[in-house]
């Protein structure tokens, strides 16, 4: 097994921390679409 890069540490930690914000969101919605939403502005906020 190869030591891993440090670019790639740096994509896995960051995978990790979307995966992380995007479960807070989930949680923080009262309904699904309040969620979608949010999943929207994020999206459109990256543009």
């Amino acid at each position: 097994m190869n030591t891993p890069t440090t670019a790639e540490l740096l994509v896995k930690e960051a995978k990790s921390a979307e995966r992380l914000e995007i479960m807070a969101m989930a949680e923080k919605a009262q309904t699904i679409e309040e969620f979608r939403k949010a999943l929207e502005e994020r999206h459109n906020a990256s543009k």
